[in-house]
């Protein structure tokens, strides 16, 4: 008798948990697949649950999209939100790295002035190194001018092209040994002299004599006193001597006779 009892509220106590689940909580279930799918049916429990879970959709469209929908701008790729079945990709335009290049300004008296510049096209740059061409000065543009001594003494020729000497002759000296050429290509030494004293030319840089001239030290009326030079390269340190006459000389560039 009791065990039937115990039995019975046993299977009684089931019977309420099973109640409770069907009328609280699949209740809650069923109301939240109504709300989704948008109907207000009756569910039955559990195949009406599957099937109305089944017919819900997503609310809206959402656009599928790909490669052709992406757009660049300068380093700037945008993607439009929407749905992408695959891997999207979009190629940002191609620059050209430009080459550079160096104007050469004024020179004047050993000042030189550069400006540098590259232009690059807008894109896509690789890396890498491009090399411009060189700026190249002459000789003679590092020095300009002309000086003019009349007289004997000691004189800095090294920021002048040319210097013109017109000091007379007489007397036992000292005289002045001129210089006509580029003063960067060559050094006399000494430059005041008495005569015959020994006098020493040496050319600092390479170059070649120009057709039709020679090397040599004339009088200040333009009339050759020797030849130093008169064929061939002249060679960096290549050195001539001759004697000081009794009178101021140029070193000078000789029409060849």
């Amino acid at each position: 008798m009791g065990g039937g009892f115990a039995a019975e509220r046993e299977r009684g106590e089931l019977l309420m948990a099973d109640y409770l689940t069907t009328d609280t909580e699949l209740t809650s279930i069923a109301n939240a697949i109504r709300t989704k799918g948008g109907t207000n049916a009756q569910l039955e429990f559990p195949s009406e649950f599957v099937s109305a879970i089944g017919a819900i959709t997503a609310i809206g469209d959402v656009t599928q999209r790909s490669s052709s929908d992406l757009t660049a701008s300068g380093a700037t790729v945008t993607a439009p939100a929407g749905y992408y079945p695959s891997s999207a990709s979009k190629s940002v335009t191609s620059g050209t790295a430009g080459t550079p290049t160096a104007a050469k300004g004024s020179v004047s008296n050993h000042a030189i002035s550069v400006t540098p510049s590259v232009t690059n096209t807008t894109g896509y740059i690789t890396g890498g190194t491009k090399s411009g061409t060189a700026v190249s000065v002459a000789a003679s543009e590092l020095v300009s001018g002309s000086l003019s001594i009349t007289e004997n003494d000691t004189y800095d020729v090294t920021n002048y092209a040319s210097v013109v000497v017109s000091v007379s002759g007489g007397g036992s000296g000292p005289y002045v040994v001129g210089n006509n050429t580029w003063s960067v290509n060559f050094t006399i030494n000494p430059v005041i002299a008495d005569e015959n004293d020994t006098v020493t030319v040496k050319c600092t840089s390479s170059m070649p004599l120009s057709p039709g001239e020679v090397l040599g030290i004339t009088d200040v009326d333009g009339n050759t006193v020797t030849i130093l030079k008169d064929s061939g390269m002249i060679s960096k340190n290549e050195t001539w001597t001759f004697t000081m006459p009794g009178y101021s000389v140029v070193l000078d560039w000789i029409a060849a006779m």
